[in-house]
């Protein structure tokens, strides 16, 4: 990087040379030598930002590699414990079945008795209502 950095320099340089050689006198030496330094420091500020832009485009690169990375793991991992819980999972739900039929069993044995209590309730709600009613017009 240095060698073309210092090769594009001898070549503006002698470029600039060859075509103001000829009307060069003592007088326009030091403007020759700001432009030089001018061309210099444009140069050095090209070579600046190619490093950095390059240095941003690998740290963006590593940064999206990472997080490729980190979903093949996540994916893999997830598909890992799928496996692992599904006969814990179809133990479970096989262990669980007759309870739960034996509990629609049981509701359904309890319903007509539910359904009685409910109806005595309302009866006896009614009856409160009717006997608040009667004392608030007395």
């Amino acid at each position: 990087m240095k060698v073309s950095v210092i090769s594009v320099l001898a070549l503006a340089m002698a470029i600039f040379y060859g075509s103001e050689a000829a009307s060069l006198t003592k007088r326009q030496v030091p403007d020759v030598m700001a432009e030089v330094e001018t061309l210099t420091k444009y140069i050095e500020d090209l070579t600046n930002l190619v490093k950095t832009s390059t240095q941003d485009l690998v740290t963006k690169l590593k940064a999206e590699e990472l997080n490729s990375k980190a979903q093949e793991y996540i994916k893999s991992s997830r598909s890992q414990l799928e496996e692992n819980l599904k006969p814990f999972a179809d133990n479970m739900e096989s262990q669980m079945k007759p309870l739960i039929e034996s509990m629609k069993a049981h509701a359904e044995q309890w319903q007509p008795m539910a359904d009685s209590l409910q109806n005595s309730m309302m009866d006896m709600w009614k009856s409160l209502v009717d006997s608040t009613k009667s004392l608030t017009s007395a």
